[in-house]
């Protein structure tokens, strides 16, 4: 099964979470897919999630 991935919009979390559940293995598999062909790269731009701190961005300010 081939996932499209595109940005998607939840109306909720529980959407979103339902989402992530229905398609982990479809997406577990493009992943290997990226590695395997060198296609998957990271993006210096992305904050990194280290233990302990939180990567999402202050909107507050």
């Amino acid at each position: 099964m081939r996932v499209e991935l595109k940005k998607r919009i939840f109306k909720n979390d529980e959407e979103e979470a339902n989402w992530w559940d229905e398609h982990q293995d479809a997406l577990a598999n493009e992943f290997e897919k990226a590695v395997v062909s060198g296609t998957l790269r990271s993006s210096p731009s992305l904050p990194c999630n280290q233990e302990g701190t939180d990567p999402a961005p202050d909107r507050t300010k």
